[in-house]
C-alpha cells in the first residue's frame, strides 16, 4: 500500500500524542516542590473600623524590658539599616538645623515596644512632627500624621483599659528641622510627654505570640485549623514566598478569580495569604529566618509559632530545629495595594541570609488525597501513551521494517511540515503556560476595555466600555457612568470609539461563550485565549513568509523557532491587545503581496489591500499598511496593483472614521481635537522604542538580550538584496513613533514588529551556521546567549568573572580556529557549535518562560 503524505501526517500526530503523554505523566510523577499558597478573602480585612476597641495583651511585665526597640535608617522611604539601639529618651526632640540633628537627613526611625495602661479611661494622644509620623497601637493606626509638612499637631482620643499594648511610631525627615513629640493626656491629669517608664520591648532572645482580637482573621488561623473553602480565591503552588503585588485592579485577586464566585467587591481586599506544607531541615542547628514586607505576618515551623512580623519592621528570629520534615505555615496579611513578602533563611553552614530554596519545600497537597489524584493521573498518562505505542506496534504487524522505512523516507521528503507541528505545538503550550498572568500596571485594565467592549456589541447594545481620563471628556454626561471595581473607579461610556473595534469583537467571544452572564464576567482566563490564538497562528505564517522571501526551510524553521520560543513573542502572544491582531493581519498581507509576485493572480492583490485597509481597523498604528503593502509592491515592480491595494485600504481605513462618527458624532470631533493636543511624540521616542525592553509598560527584565539582538538582526537583514522585511519593520517603528501619547513608550506597541524581528533573527543564524565566523559568534554569545542566560543563573554565580572568562574563551574557541585555519574540520566543529547554541538558546528560551513570575516585577531592571 502506498506511503501517502496523509499517513504520514496521521503517525506524525500519533507520535505526538505518544510523546505528550510520556512527558505529562512523567511532569505529573515528580513532586512537587514550594508551598501551597491558600489565597483568601476577607470583608472584615479590607479596613478597620475608625473606633475599633483596643483590647491589652494577654502578657506579663516579667517577661519585659524596660524602653522601646530603636531603629534609624537612611533615606526616606527606609533604606539602609545604621542604627538599632534600645531608646533611653522621651519621644521629643526638636533639632532645628542640621547641624543640631543626630542622623544626616534623610533618614527614618521607628520605634517598637509596648505601652502599659495602668488605669482606664480615655486617653488622649497628641502627635506633633516635621516631617511626618505614624503612631500605632495593636497594628491599628491611631494618627496618621505623615507626608512631607512644616510642623503640625494630630490629636486622637481613644478608651485604653490596664494592660499593655503593642506600640509601633514612625518618623521621617527629608530636610530642614527635625520635630518629634508624642504627648498624652491621662484621664483627670495634664498632658505631658510619655515616659519611658511606660514603655517596654521584648528580649532580644525572646518573640511573644499572641492572639489581638483587633488582628485580622488571617493571623489567627493556626496550622491544625481547618481553612474555610468558602473564603480561598484560589490555591497555587508557589516555589518560594516572594510574594510581590503593584496595583489596585491588577491583583492575584483579579488574574485568579473563581468564575462561580466572581463578585468583585466595592473596595480592594487585603492581601489574606496562609502557605502551608513542610519544609526540609538538613541537619539539627540553629536556623535564622528574615522576613522582608510591609504587612503582618506569623511564621509557624513544627506547629510552634517562631516568629512574628509586624508594623513593617525588618526582622530575625533564631531558632533551634532538628533534621528532617517540619511542617511550616506562613499567615499573611497587608492592607495595602502595594504588597511584598520575602522570607528568607540562614543554615548552620551558611554565612549569610539566602532564600529557602524550592527543592527544601513541600506543598500540603502531596500530603493529601490531592497527592493520589496526581499518581492516578500520572499513571493514566503513561499507560494510554504506551498503549497507543503498543497498539501502532501490533496494527503495523509485519510491515514494521517497511513502514519505518518509508516513515524516515517521509520525514527526509517533509522534513519543514514535520518540524512546522512541533514548532507550532511548542508555541502553543508556552503560551498557554500560565496564560491568564499578565504583567501588573493599567496593561490589565486596558484588556477587559478591549473585552467589554467586544461583549456589548455581541450582544447588540453597541460599544460599551470604560474611558480613560484623556478621553472621557469627549463624551456626554448621558453617555456616562461610573463603577466601581476592585478599587478601582471606572467611568463606563456608550457609544465608545476610542479604540477600533475588531478585536473588540473577537476578545469578547471566548467570555460569551463561556456563559458571561454581563461584562463583569469577563476574565482573564478567557480573554486571554483570543490574543493566544492569534500569536499562534503567526507561528505559522512566520514560517510562510519567510520561506517566500528567501526560499530556505533552514531561514523559515529557525524564525518560526524564535518566535513560538523567544520569552518576549511568548508572553506579549497572550496580552489581549489590538496589536496581536494586526500584527496577524500585516504579516497577512506581506503574504498576499508574495503570493502575488510569485503566481501573478489578482486576487492577491485585492486581498493585500483588503488587509491593509483592515489593518487600521485592529489598531490605530495599522494605518501604517496602505503605505507598507503598496510600497512592497511597487518595489517589485507591481506600480498598477500598488495603486489599487492602496485605493482599497485606504477606502476601508476612511471607513473607520465614519464608523466613529454614524456611532458618537458629538464625541468624534471633540475626540480628534484631544487626540491632537495629547499627541506629544518628540524625536527622542524612536531612541525610546530601541533602547527600552518593556512587555507592557513596565520594563520587561528578562527581554534586554533578546531585544538588543533582534533590533541588530533587522539592521543585519538591510544589507540583503531583499528588503521585505526591514521595509516593514522600520515603518512600522516610523509609525509607532510618531503616534505615540505622552513621550513614554508602550511595549505592547511593538507587538506587530516582532514577526519579522524573528525572520530577520532567522536569517542571521542561518548564516552563521552556513558561513561561520568570529564576529557573528560574538554578537550570540555576547548578547543573545549571555544576557539570558544571567536571568537563570544564580547571582554568585552570573557575578563570578572567571565563569563568564571561560563561558567566552570556550565559546568563541571553535570559531577562531576556524577563522584561522580554514580547515573541513574546522568548518564543521564551528558548524556542530553553532547547532549547540541553538539548542542552548531555545532550552533558555523554554526556561524562562517556564519559571516568570506570576506578575513580572516592575521595579526589577
Amino acid at each position: 500500500m502506498e506511503f501517502t503524505k496523509s499517513k504520514g501526517l496521521f503517525i506524525t500526530l500519533l507520535i505526538i500524542l505518544f510523546i505528550g503523554g510520556i512527558y505529562i505523566g512523567i511532569r505529573l510523577l515528580l513532586p512537587n516542590r514550594g508551598l501551597t499558597g491558600y489565597y483568601l478573602y476577607f470583608l472584615d480585612t479590607e479596613s478597620k473600623p475608625e473606633n475599633i476597641p483596643l483590647q491589652p495583651q494577654q502578657i506579663s511585665s516579667s517577661g519585659m524590658c524596660s524602653n522601646l526597640r530603636k531603629k534609624v535608617y537612611e533615606g526616606y522611604p527606609k533604606k539602609t539599616l545604621i542604627k538599632e539601639i534600645t531608646e533611653d529618651a522621651p519621644l521629643n526632640f526638636n533639632w532645628s538645623s542640621e547641624a543640631k540633628k543626630s542622623y544626616k537627613s534623610p533618614f527614618t526611625i521607628e520605634w517598637d515596644g509596648f505601652l502599659k495602661i495602668e488605669d482606664p479611661g480615655d486617653y488622649t494622644f497628641i502627635l506633633s512632627s516635621d516631617d511626618g509620623s505614624e503612631l500605632f497601637l495593636n497594628n491599628s493606626k491611631v494618627i496618621d500624621n505623615g507626608s512631607q509638612h512644616g510642623i503640625v499637631k494630630k490629636i486622637k482620643t481613644i478608651s485604653l483599659e490596664p494592660g499593655f499594648y503593642h506600640f509601633h511610631m514612625r518618623y521621617f525627615d527629608v530636610g530642614g528641622g527635625a520635630v518629634l513629640s508624642l504627648k498624652w493626656k491621662m484621664p483627670n491629669a495634664q498632658e505631658t510627654v510619655i515616659p519611658l517608664s511606660q514603655f517596654y520591648h521584648e528580649p532580644a532572645n525572646h518573640t511573644i505570640y499572641f492572639v489581638d482580637p483587633a488582628i485580622s482573621h488571617v493571623l489567627q488561623i493556626e496550622p491544625k485549623s481547618t481553612i474555610d473553602e468558602n473564603r480561598i480565591v484560589f490555591r497555587k503552588n508557589d516555589p518560594a514566598i516572594d510574594f510581590r503585588n503593584f496595583g489596585i485592579l491588577r491583583t492575584y485577586y483579579v488574574n485568579y478569580w473563581d468564575n462561580q464566585r466572581f463578585q468583585p467587591p466595592v473596595r480592594v481586599p487585603a492581601y489574606n495569604i496562609i502557605w502551608r506544607g513542610f519544609i526540609w531541615i538538613p541537619k539539627d542547628g540553629m536556623y535564622t529566618f528574615h522576613a522582608d514586607t510591609n504587612g503582618e505576618m506569623i511564621l509557624f515551623i513544627d506547629l510552634k509559632a517562631v516568629m512574628k512580623y509586624r508594623a513593617g519592621n525588618d526582622s530575625k528570629i533564631r531558632t533551634h530545629l532538628e533534621k528532617g520534615w517540619k511542617p511550616i505555615q506562613i499567615n499573611y496579611v497587608n492592607t495595602a495595594k502595594y504588597a511584598r513578602l520575602n522570607l528568607c533563611w540562614q543554615k548552620p553552614e551558611d554565612n549569610k541570609l539566602g532564600c529557602i530554596p524550592s527543592w527544601y519545600l513541600m506543598p500540603s497537597e502531596n500530603k493529601d488525597v490531592f497527592g493520589k489524584a496526581r499518581l492516578w493521573f500520572a499513571a493514566g498518562f503513561l499507560v494510554a501513551s504506551v498503549s497507543l505505542g503498543f497498539l501502532l506496534f501490533l496494527v503495523l504487524k509485519n510491515k514494521r521494517k517497511s513502514c519505518f522505512q518509508e516513515y524516515v523516507t517521509y520525514i527526509q521528503q517533509n522534513w519543514p511540515v514535520v518540524a512546522l507541528i512541533f514548532i507550532v505545538i511548542l508555541g502553543a503550550v508556552l503560551r498557554f503556560n500560565h496564560y491568564s498572568v499578565i504583567p501588573p500596571h493599567g496593561d490589565t485594565m486596558d484588556v477587559y476595555q478591549e473585552a467589554w467592549n467586544g461583549y456589548h456589541i455581541l450582544h447588540g447594545d453597541g460599544p460599551q466600555s470604560w474611558e480613560g481620563a484623556y478621553f472621557v471628556s469627549a463624551y456626554k454626561s448621558g453617555d456616562k457612568s461610573s463603577l466601581q471595581w476592585f478599587g478601582d473607579s471606572f467611568t463606563i461610556v456608550k457609544r465608545y470609539i476610542a479604540h477600533p473595534p475588531l478585536f473588540s469583537i473577537f476578545a469578547g467571544i471566548p467570555p460569551t461563550i463561556c456563559g458571561a452572564k454581563e461584562y463583569l464576567d469577563c476574565r482573564l482566563t478567557t480573554i486571554n485565549i483570543t490574543p493566544i490564538f492569534f500569536s499562534t497562528l503567526t507561528v505559522l505564517l512566520v514560517f510562510c513568509v519567510s520561506y517566500k522571501i528567501y526560499r530556505s526551510y533552514s531561514i523559515s524553521i529557525i524564525a518560526s523557532l524564535l518566535y513560538a520560543t523567544v520569552p518576549i513573542f511568548v508572553v506579549t502572544g497572550r496580552i489581549a491587545k489590538g496589536d496581536g491582531l494586526l500584527a496577524l493581519v500585516l504579516i497577512s498581507g506581506v503574504l498576499c503581496v508574495l503570493h502575488y509576485a510569485e503566481s501573478g493572480k489578482k486576487v492577491y492583490v485585492i486581498y493585500a489591500g483588503l488587509l491593509a485597509g483592515v489593518s487600521f481597523w485592529s489598531k490605530e498604528m495599522g494605518i501604517c499598511a496602505i503605505v507598507i503593502i503598496p510600497l512592497l509592491l511597487g518595489r517589485k515592480g507591481f506600480r498598477k496593483e500598488a495603486g489599487l491595494a492602496a485605493g482599497i485600504g485606504f477606502a476601508i481605513a476612511i471607513s473607520y472614521f465614519l464608523y466613529c462618527y454614524l456611532i458618537n458624532p458629538e464625541a468624534f470631533f471633540k475626540m480628534m481635537d484631544l487626540r491632537d493636543k495629547h499627541q506629544s511624540a518628540v524625536f527622542d521616542m524612536v531612541m525610546k522604542y530601541l533602547r527600552d525592553f518593556r512587555i507592557t509598560i513596565n520594563y520587561a527584565h528578562f527581554g534586554i538580550g533578546y531585544y538588543w539582538w533582534f533590533w541588530f538582526a533587522l539592521v543585519y537583514s538591510m544589507g540583503k538584496r531583499e528588503w521585505t522585511v526591514p521595509v516593514t519593520a522600520f515603518i512600522l517603528l516610523m509609525t509607532i513613533s510618531a503616534l505615540s501619547t505622552d513621550i513614554y513608550p508602550f511595549g505592547w506597541f511593538l507587538i506587530p514588529i516582532y514577526p519579522f524581528m524573528a525572520i530577520a533573527g532567522g536569517l542571521f543564524i542561518r548564516d552563521l551556521i552556513s558561513r561561520p565566523n568570529t564576529a557573528k559568534a560574538l554578537l550570540i554569545l555576547l548578547i543573545l546567549l549571555a544576557v539570558p542566560l544571567r536571568e537563570i543563573l544564580p547571582s554568585n554565580l552570573y557575578k563570578s568573572q572567571w565563569l563568564f572568562r571561560y563561558y567566552l574563551a570556550i565559546g568563541i574557541l571553535p570559531f577562531l580556529a576556524f577563522d584561522f585555519f580554514k580547515h573541513r574540520i574546522t568548518a564543521a566543529v564551528a558548524k556542530t557549535a553553532c547547532y549547540l547554541y541553538l539548542s542552548f538558546f531555545l532550552t533558555i528560551n523554554i526556561y524562562v518562560v517556564y519559571h516568570l513570575p506570576d506578575l513580572y516585577d516592575p521595579l526589577k531592571r
